[in-house]
Parts: structure tokens; C-alpha cells; sequence
């Protein structure tokens, strides 16, 4: 009988601290908007993994909310797709000749600055389930501080933050993206691998 009660035991704090991890994951997945003080309506610039993003697209803001994945890395066998999804649709980066193995290999993209305007670094925007590839004029992509988030001292995720800028068009309407700002969180639940 003591054999059994001591299975229990185990197999009962094994579930526990496994439901422990996988809440944890998704608990670290939550958003935290603090508003910007000169832009009221877009998240403010912080490197504290907050999982918000925000821009102006012309004089509308374009921000996470949250009901969705405000990023999500998709990898390609050549190209890294990095996807930031809000009320307006998606605006994804597809950043050539990057292909990190895991979550913890975005720690390469710190202090990385991307000109926009090559053809090498495409954008895409997608809303109402039609991706418009955008033809930029000017714009910069820029990942000031990436780093990894530890908890108890075990990586759980890593942060990206940074900024971006870009002169474009959308559904043949000339427009501006700008004051972009991103505060994300990359883990197993939003970094995809397609071999």
C-alpha cells in the first residue's frame, strides 16, 4: 500500500511542476500596454518583454491587442519570417539569409540594423486574408536590445525590442508607417521551424 501512495506521489508532483512550466509559457505570453506619454495611442518604447508592438500606419494606429499572437518567427530554409499581428491584419519582416536553428539563436539579431528599401528585405502586410507585398521608398528595421528571458534561471524566452520605420504603399494607397515599436517575447509557442 505504501508502494502505491508513493507513486502517487510522484506521478502527482510530476504533473504538477509540468502544469507549472506550460502555465508559465503562456502566462509570459500575455501582453502589458503602459501607453507612450507623447503618443497615447501606441505601446511606449520598453525592453522589458511586454509582447506589444505598435505604429502609426498614416494617422491610424496599428497595435497588438490581446486576443493574438502579437509575433510569431517563422523559418524558412532560407529567410526568417518575423510576423506582428494586430487589429489591422499582420506586418511581417522576412529577414534573408537568417535562419536561427531555435528561439534562443534571435539573440544574433542584437544591435542589427535592416535598410528596407533593398529588394533582398522583403515586407508583407496581410489584412482580411490578402498579402500585399510592399514596395518601400525609405525604412529601417532595427532590433536595438534582444535578450533572453530567464526564469528561476532556466531560459524561458527571448525578448526582442526594437524600432521601424517605412515610406510604402498599401492596396495602391501611398502611406507611412511610423513611431514603430516592438516589445516581444519568442518562445516554443510562437517560433516555428519549416524544414
Amino acid at each position: 500500500m505504501k508502494q502505491y501512495a508513493f507513486l502517487l506521489f510522484i506521478v502527482c508532483t510530476a504533473l504538477f511542476f509540468f502544469a507549472c512550466s506550460k502555465s508559465d509559457e503562456y502566462r509570459l505570453s500575455g501582453s502589458v500596454f503602459i501607453p507612450d506619454e507623447d503618443f497615447p495611442e501606441l505601446p511606449k518604447y520598453s525592453e522589458w518583454g511586454y509582447n506589444t508592438f505598435g505604429a502609426y500606419i498614416d494617422r491610424t494606429p496599428f497595435v497588438s491587442d490581446n486576443y493574438t499572437m502579437p509575433v510569431k518567427i517563422i523559418v524558412e530554409s532560407d529567410t526568417c519570417r518575423i510576423g506582428f499581428s494586430g487589429k489591422m491584419g499582420t506586418l511581417t519582416f522576412h529577414l534573408p539569409d537568417f535562419v536561427p536553428e531555435n528561439y534562443s539563436d534571435l539573440l544574433a539579431l542584437n544591435g542589427k540594423s535592416y535598410p528596407l528599401i533593398q529588394s533582398s528585405c522583403m515586407v508583407t502586410f496581410t489584412n482580411n486574408e490578402e498579402t500585399d507585398t510592399l514596395n518601400i521608398t525609405e525604412g529601417t528595421l532595427t532590433f536595438k536590445r534582444v535578450q533572453k528571458l530567464l526564469v528561476d534561471k532556466k531560459e524561458m524566452k527571448s525578448v526582442l525590442s526594437g524600432t521601424f520605420s517605412m515610406k510604402t504603399s498599401i492596396n495602391g494607397e501611398p502611406v507611412s508607417i511610423g513611431n514603430g515599436r516592438f516589445d516581444v517575447t519568442v518562445g516554443e509557442i510562437n517560433f516555428f521551424k519549416n524544414e
